[in-house]
């Protein structure tokens, strides 16, 4: 869970380890050149089926395969206050 002033991308900054599939499916968009920070994250198609599908008949995966696309990462960035 978020806490106050912390931000979606905190979550996704943690220490995971080199064996976890969220780390494995992740991939970074560097729009602006990859000496600036990434812009967006997307997964990796062929690890759909074991990350976020994992029990969703073949019919689903296929369509979700082309239907997932790269989350920017501005909102996922904004710190949230409550």
């Amino acid at each position: 869970m978020l806490a106050n002033g912390q931000s979606t991308l905190d979550l996704f900054n943690q220490k995971l380890g080199s064996n976890d599939l969220m780390q494995q499916a992740q991939i970074f968009l560097y729009t602006n050149g990859k000496k600036n920070p990434p812009t967006a994250a997307d997964f990796d198609r062929s690890l759909l089926k074991d990350f976020i599908f994992n029990q969703s008949p073949p019919k689903d995966i296929a369509l979700a395969s082309v239907s997932v696309r790269p989350i920017p990462f501005a909102p996922v960035g904004e710190k949230l206050h409550v």
